[in-house]
């Protein structure tokens, strides 16, 4: 592998030794090349034998990429492929609860709420919620079309308080003590919250959530064990650190100690999770402002031409200084600009000659959606050695500019939200390697059983509706279900109560039988268990996802030679709950476009890629408000409110600014949001961009005005 030609911005990165330091990169500006030097050079010159440099991602689909980039600098400087971990938020609070369970109040054998589970839970809580409280809706004098919205408005407010509340280390209890003061929303999320908790007890499971949370409390009320991981790891890198969340940033604060050695690399410009995550672009602000960190800016990028880069530059200084709120002036943006590389600079931006931007007004959506596809496919045609990609704001519009592509035959890859079938196999493959794993565990052999049944209809647990008791709660004895002595009755190994029916047992001998050739070959190395499984439970088409899975697994078992599969069942579980999944993501197998071939996606998921021509339709003002009274979307208002966005102003304490609403604020922050999304779609172009619109929002006609009149590269 050629040597990296690093810039003297990151050569003052990877001069780094010890202390805070805090890196705001700006799109394309080599961050993660910049964070796998500086990881090889602590590995080289700072680190004993028995310590690793820890470095956390907020996404797995980065963990490979950031892996691999370290394994080649490492093998570069002819050094072992040791002395580093590299993690997500989720994956390291698994593992320190893995190895203190006893003092994170959790059983040895707790199993992990993925997604459905907990979406399935917390529906049972708020259902058993509604049962206990049949005279709400008439009690509020809700209107038939708030009626009709309350189950779903119900869902959110439910979620919204669970997670704020763990993200703020607040029991069911905790949050209750605060009821006397608090409005009837979170009276109501409190509950169902209270319901929610006790379902996951009764499982033995902990959600994601509560994986961190948990992880905090155990490193606060246990010292020497934060002082036993900061031995193993002194030194930690933090990518992406933009969508740090506030459980995220206390986890690492406190495995750093203080002074500790903490390395925090994002841009805040491309903070765009917080509308629907717990992350905050406000943690890394503030952590850049601190006395005691040092500060090294990376502002160069070769990505874009200079047309280009000057609007994403004019974007972020018109918000900062002209946009008529000062909130958003305050918040939307740091003030950072984006700088082109130095002539001679391995990575050259594109020639202002070879660069355009044009502003695109159609009549209505659906002549926007069909112009876009048309042009797009007329210039892979005619250019077929460019990549292109389309990107849009929501998988709707995603879905009919494909319809579109799909009759003209264009050759494109739609990469809109998660498959469902790719997520299933994910699903699957992870509850059997989860029970594999921990093959007596009574939780595991049900949450297995739930998972095939969703693939084989003749396990179909509704058909029998007392098998959960039967496997999760009264079979003490697996092994003796599972691998009889010759003679023996296997069923005889469960209870004999008259509860459970003739086919509750059928049902489980029909699991047992299922479950013996897998326990077999459990030996066999983690590539050919995950085929093995497939070949005994998957189609043709979703057979294609599990070699992928396969493959990866084999890589990290190879990665992490102390893994066994615990940890790989575990990994597998966190890449599925990511929701960044289908038929394991793009980017966890390095996706970049395919000359010639349109990508299709949305804006949030082309973060972190490019392309010679970006088409960034439905720049509108329903999507890009720009003001509270411009704000078009229509919202399921109880007593005045949205009751999400003010049980999370309740449960985070946030004082009433001036005059504004919880239900302002959250606005204002949606609309700051907004306004980053479109810079991150600008920054993906490299030589042509076109924005188009068919309701242009006022920031489309600024950016159309300046491009037009103003900017000094046209």
């Amino acid at each position: 592998m050629a040597a990296v030609h690093l810039r003297p911005s990151q050569q003052a990165i990877v001069a780094y030794s010890g202390g805070y330091l805090g890196v705001a990169a700006v799109p394309g500006s080599g961050k993660t090349t910049t964070l796998a030097a500086l990881a090889c050079e602590l590995i080289a010159t700072q680190l004993q034998p028995d310590q690793q440099v820890l470095v956390v991602t907020y996404q797995n689909s980065a963990v490979d990429n950031v892996r691999q980039r370290i394994l080649a600098g490492l093998t570069e400087r002819g050094l072992w492929p040791t002395g580093f971990e590299v993690r997500t938020l989720h994956s390291l609070a698994y593992g320190i609860l893995r190895e203190h369970p006893d003092l994170a109040g959790a059983t040895f054998d707790f199993a992990i709420a993925d997604e459905p589970t907990a979406g399935r839970l917390l529906e049972e809580a708020c259902q058993l919620w509604q049962e206990q409280h049949p005279t709400l809706m008439a009690d509020w004098g809700m209107e038939e079309a708030v009626r009709q919205k309350w189950p779903d408005t119900l869902r959110n407010l439910a979620k919204v308080t669970i997670r704020t509340a763990k993200h703020e280390s607040l029991s069911p209890q905790a949050v209750a003590a605060r009821l006397p003061q608090a409005s009837e929303f979170l009276r109501i999320g409190q509950g169902v919250y209270q319901i929610y908790q006790q379902r996951l007890q009764t499982n033995g499971a902990l959600d994601f959530d509560d994986l961190a949370a948990r992880a905090v409390a155990l490193l606060q009320q246990s010292p020497y064990v934060a002082e036993q991981l900061r031995a193993r790891w002194p030194f930690i890198l933090e990518d992406e650190a933009q969508d740090s969340t506030p459980l995220q940033e206390r986890l690492l604060g406190l495995i750093a100690g203080e002074p500790g050695n903490w390395v925090r690399v994002g841009d805040p410009n491309q903070a765009i999770l917080s509308t629907f995550t717990a992350s905050d672009p406000r943690f890394l602000r503030r952590f850049l402002e601190r006395p005691d960190v040092q500060r090294h800016p990376l502002p160069e990028s070769g990505r874009s031409g200079r047309p280009i880069i000057n609007l994403a530059n004019y974007l972020v200084r018109w918000t900062c200084e002209a946009h008529p709120l000062a909130a958003i002036r305050e918040s939307a943006f740091r003030l950072q600009v984006i700088e082109p590389t130095a002539p001679d600079d391995p990575q050259p931006n594109p020639l202002d000659a070879e660069c355009r931007i044009k502003f695109e007004v159609f009549s209505g959506p659906r002549e926007e959606v069909t112009e876009v596809a048309k042009r797009a496919g007329r210039f892979v045609a005619q250019a077929p050695d460019w990549t292109v990609g389309i990107l849009v704001r929501t998988n709707e519009t995603g879905y009919r500019i494909a319809e579109q592509l799909r009759a003209a035959e264009v050759p494109h890859v739609e990469y809109l939200q998660n498959t469902s079938t790719s997520r299933q196999v994910a699903q699957v493959l992870g509850a059997i390697l989860a029970y594999l794993a921990q093959p007596l565990s009574g939780t595991a052999l049900w949450h297995a059983y739930e998972q095939v049944a969703t693939v084989r209809p003749d396990l179909r647990p509704d058909l029998s509706p007392n098998l959960r008791y039967l496997l999760k709660d009264n079979c003490r004895r697996p092994e003796a279900l599972i691998f009889p002595t010759p003679g023996t009755d296997p069923a005889l190994s469960l209870p004999q109560v008259a509860r459970f029916k003739p086919e509750d047992y059928e049902f489980a001998l029909a699991w047992a039988d299922c479950l013996r050739p897998w326990l077999l070959a459990r030996q066999l190395p983690i590539d050919e268990l995950v085929l093995t499984l497939a070949q005994d439970l998957f189609s043709e088409a979703q057979l294609a996802t599990a070699q992928k899975i396969a493959q990866f697994l084999r890589r990290l078992a190879d990665q992490e030679p102390t893994w066994t599969l615990p940890e790989l069942a575990a990994a597998l579980q966190d890449v599925d709950n990511q929701s960044r999944f289908a038929g394991l993501s793009q980017e966890e197998y390095g996706f970049s476009p395919t000359p010639g071939v349109i990508s299709l996606t949305t804006l949030h998921k082309a973060k972190g890629l490019e392309w010679d021509l970006v088409y960034l339709v439905g720049v509108d003002d329903y999507w890009y408000p720009h003001t509270l009274e411009s704000w078009p979307r229509p919202s399921a208002l109880l007593l005045g409110e949205e009751p999400e966005v003010v049980v999370r102003a309740e449960l985070l304490r946030e004082e009433k600014a001036s005059s504004l609403t919880a239900t302002e604020r959250a606005r204002l922050a949606n609309l700051a949001e907004s306004l980053r999304l479109l810079y991150v779609g600008i920054t993906r172009a490299r030589r042509y961009l076109c924005l188009s619109s068919s309701r242009p929002a006022e920031i489309f006609t600024i950016l159309k005005h300046w491009s037009e009149t103003e900017s000094p590269v046209r």
